[in-house]
């Protein structure tokens, strides 16, 4: 007799915490409905597209490339008596092609030297020699830089 007290008893507690249980899940999911209505979806979206744009932003600024580094280190390598007319360059294969006059074929000599000497410089190809009027010489110059000559963001 005492054991079926016993396990009426226990029945009996279990059946009361079962109910607490429900009742305190009925209480959460009620909390999560409120939560769930009060939320403002748009501006979730919104979160999320401002983090999907500054993902892209992040791997353009990781490959941003900064050519003043660049253009500051290519007007030292112009001799004072040499000027370039045009420039272009073709960042995939590191080279950069200028076509210029100089003031004669010593200072375009000096000229190739100076770029031919710099560290940042892998190799120097001449081509396009010309003559002016007024006794200047014109080149062009295909140079193909190192990497670190132009500075990465990294």
């Amino acid at each position: 007799m005492v054991l079926l007290i016993v396990a009426g008893s226990a029945y009996a507690g279990l059946a009361y915490y079962e109910s607490v249980l429900n009742t305190q899940i009925k209480d959460v999911d009620e909390k999560i409905q409120q939560v769930e209505t009060g939320r403002d979806v748009s501006a979730e979206e919104k979160v999320l597209t401002l983090e999907a744009q500054l993902t892209t932003l992040e791997d353009v600024m990781k490959n941003h490339i900064y050519f003043s580094k660049f253009l500051a280190g290519l007007e030292l390598l112009v001799h004072p008596q040499a000027y370039l007319k045009s420039f272009s360059i073709n960042v995939p294969t590191r080279k950069f092609d200028v076509s210029g006059e100089a003031a004669s074929f010593t200072i375009l000599a000096k000229q190739i030297l100076a770029v031919s000497k710099s560290p940042n410089i892998e190799k120097v190809e001449i081509g396009g020699l010309s003559l002016s009027g007024e006794g200047r010489v014109g080149f062009t110059l295909g140079v193909t830089y190192k990497p670190e000559f132009i500075q990465t963001a990294k």
